[in-house]
């Protein structure tokens, strides 16, 4: 079952009735935006962080990660990063299956004739999330939802925001954060934000972020 990101990112519980979820695309901070929501959202479960690379070492990890109960929690979540076409062969088996356990998978991007991929986005139980580029359109709203309730915010401030950002998501979070932190009062003052964002005055901001 195809998700798409957008929807996703604006109601992540959507993701709550699939046991397994593919996310991958180039977009790397729109793939760690969504694992950082999901683990949140399963915050009462045990997280498991694995790689790929724990994977090609031992290939019954995940099936004894699986097995192994925790005395603290009845729920557990596994997080498998940098996974790729491999890891099919290891989670074929349990893709129906009746466990009590959430898997995420990131990945990069996947080839349309992947087994991996095409699997994913053709059974019903499964969901899989493409994380294409963004665009300028996608990160201005982005911008704008993140920064909503911040008084003075205008289309300058957006385009100061961008500019400073490269157009990457990931840096634009990392600003966005700066921007909250900043302005506790939630009113920009463009004096100021160009500093902020400046980011050759990161001295500032560490010392702005030390006092609050």
């Amino acid at each position: 079952m195809i998700l798409k990101s957008y929807e996703i990112e604006n109601n992540i519980k959507k993701t709550d009735q699939y046991k397994f979820i593919l996310i991958y695309g180039e977009n790397i901070g729109l793939k760690e935006t969504l694992k950082k929501n999901i683990s949140d959202l399963n915050k009462k479960a045990e997280i498991i962080n694995l790689y790929q690379e724990d994977i090609n070492k031992n290939k019954n990890i995940v099936i004894d990660e699986i097995k192994n109960t925790s005395l603290f929690s009845e729920e557990k979540l596994i997080i498998i990063n940098q996974t790729n076409e491999n890891i099919f062969n290891e989670l074929e088996g349990i893709l129906d299956g009746k466990e009590k356990i959430k898997i995420i998978l990131i990945a990069e991007l996947l080839d349309k004739k992947s087994k991996l991929r095409t699997t994913f986005e053709k059974k019903n139980n499964l969901a899989i999330i493409p994380c294409y580029n963004d665009n300028d359109v996608t990160l201005r709203k982005l911008i704008q939802n993140e920064l909503g309730e911040f008084k003075n915010l205008n289309s300058n401030d957006v385009n100061m925001i961008l500019n400073y950002s490269n157009l990457n998501r990931k840096t634009i979070l990392n600003n966005i954060e700066k921007i909250k932190t900043f302005y506790e009062n939630k009113i920009i003052s463009d004096d100021n934000l160009e500093t902020l964002l400046n980011s050759d005055r990161n001295e500032l901001f560490e010392n702005i972020r030390d006092a609050a």
